[in-house]
């Protein structure tokens, strides 16, 4: 999972595994999501370990994510969650209401940034 810091648009994927080979794979496809289909641009932020405070809008998402993605059905299988999930980061970006964002969508705030209105 990664999060834009300012627009708090999504990029999620279920890995199929947690090593370093996974993670660079899936952070190249980030990057490339991030900046080439969305025009938002990459910054590095640094986090202390164990204190959630300092990523509150990435343990904010993963909350998120648990109680309207991975908890709320009961699915058949891991598979079938697995499948879900892209349907649900696209409802998060495009549709679902954020508070911190007067109630629109993340993609809402992307649209201003690059001038354009969705």
């Amino acid at each position: 999972m990664a999060i834009d810091d300012r627009s708090r648009i999504a990029y999620c994927e279920v890995l199929p595994g947690q090593g370093a080979e996974h993670s660079c794979a899936f952070l190249e496809r980030a990057v490339g999501w991030f900046t080439a289909e969305h025009g938002i641009g990459i910054e590095r932020r640094r986090t202390r370990p164990y204190t959630p405070r300092t990523n509150g809008k990435a343990e904010a998402l993963i909350g998120t994510l648990l109680r309207e993605w991975a908890w709320r059905y009961a699915y058949p299988s891991s598979a079938h969650r697995t499948r879900a999930l892209s349907g649900w980061v696209r409802w998060y970006n495009r549709r679902r209401p954020h508070s911190s964002l007067g109630d629109r969508p993340p993609i809402s705030r992307v649209a201003q940034v690059r001038g354009q209105f969705i």
